[in-house]
């Protein structure tokens, strides 16, 4: 009974506690903290004619991301070879498209993302990064782009000093005026996403039900 008693504590903490927990994200720039991230999307699986786009909005809704509306993938990028040559980026490349890229994790969020970047305007020199949980923006920091077209990771944790943190979206964003030509490619994004609370509560109805099954069978040989 104590054990029973025992793993439904534990659930219930985890699923009153991940709502409370205090976010403070962190902007880092080291591939080595998302070697355990649980989704990865590199856009090469969208099939893009030679010379055309295709909008990305709701294609990775099954990983449990959906990104705002204005991205496009993009196949040709002359100047960037060999480095993305055939890759498919989401950019934010078009005049007057978008100014920002917001990302939504589904399904109970995600607690870190990273993403290769790449400038392609020299007017773009700074991206701000914010993180919103609840409807609540933070300032998560400022990624310095190149303007040689330089690759560069990027990576937002939701807080480095609690795992249990997490976010329901982050933006990147240029804050330049609406119509400002600006253009920024993101690629590579990979990041970690958290059951939401119904599956933790599914989860300890499974635990509760096989710690059921294990009392009934000691008794049964008592």
């Amino acid at each position: 009974m104590k054990a029973a008693v025992s793993v439904v504590s534990c659930v219930v903490m985890l699923i009153i506690g991940a709502p409370l927990a205090g976010a403070a994200p962190v902007l880092v720039n080291n591939p080595a903290l998302f070697a355990d991230a649980n989704r990865s999307i590199n856009f090469e699986d969208i099939a893009v004619a030679p010379g055309d786009t295709v909008a990305i909005t709701n294609q990775y809704a099954g990983l449990n991301l959906v990104f705002s509306p204005g991205l496009h993938t993009d196949t040709a990028f002359p100047p960037l070879a060999p480095a993305v040559l055939g890759a498919v980026s989401a950019s934010n490349g078009d005049p007057g498209c978008c100014p920002s890229i917001t990302m939504n994790f589904i399904g109970g969020g995600a607690t870190k993302v990273g993403f290769d970047l790449i400038s392609l305007d020299q007017a773009v020199t700074a991206i701000d990064v914010y993180t919103i949980l609840g409807g609540v923006s933070t300032f998560a920091g400022t990624v310095v782009a190149d303007t040689g077209l330089e690759i560069k990771f990027f990576g937002v944790l939701a807080d480095a000093l609690d795992p249990g943190a997490k976010f329901d979206s982050i933006m990147l964003t240029t804050l330049l005026a609406p119509g400002v030509q600006s253009g920024f490619i993101m690629d590579n994004v990979v990041f970690t996403a958290v059951p939401e609370p119904a599956s933790l509560a599914l989860l300890g109805t499974g635990i509760l039900g096989l710690a059921a099954k294990a009392r009934r069978a000691r008794r049964g040989r008592a």
